[in-house]
């Protein structure tokens, strides 16, 4: 399969995928080396100036002893459970 190329200066950082909370929100999530990325969208959004998404870092978990190339990722909840969530706070 032949990947598409990116715009002059730009690099490829993880590819998204689209998933549903445990409430049916949607979200995007995808590795980036050791990390999981989480994309929320801003469902609280009043004003045009309030971000229209949040991005979320975390460390990846693994069921089985290993790397990104030898565990499989634990696909537990997101953090915070997406809508609302702030770096800094627990569940």
């Amino acid at each position: 399969m032949e990947q598409a190329s990116e715009p002059r200066g730009m690099l490829q950082a993880c590819a998204l995928w689209r998933k549903q909370d445990r409430n049916g929100k949607t979200y995007y999530t995808g590795p980036m080396g050791g990390l999981q990325v989480f994309v929320f969208p801003n469902t609280k959004k009043e004003k045009q100036e309030q971000p229209d998404a949040r991005i979320v870092i975390a460390q990846r978990e693994f069921k089985k002893e290993g790397g990104p190339a030898g565990g499989e990722m634990f696909d537990g909840d997101t953090p915070g459970g997406g809508e609302g969530y702030e770096p800094g706070q627990d569940g």
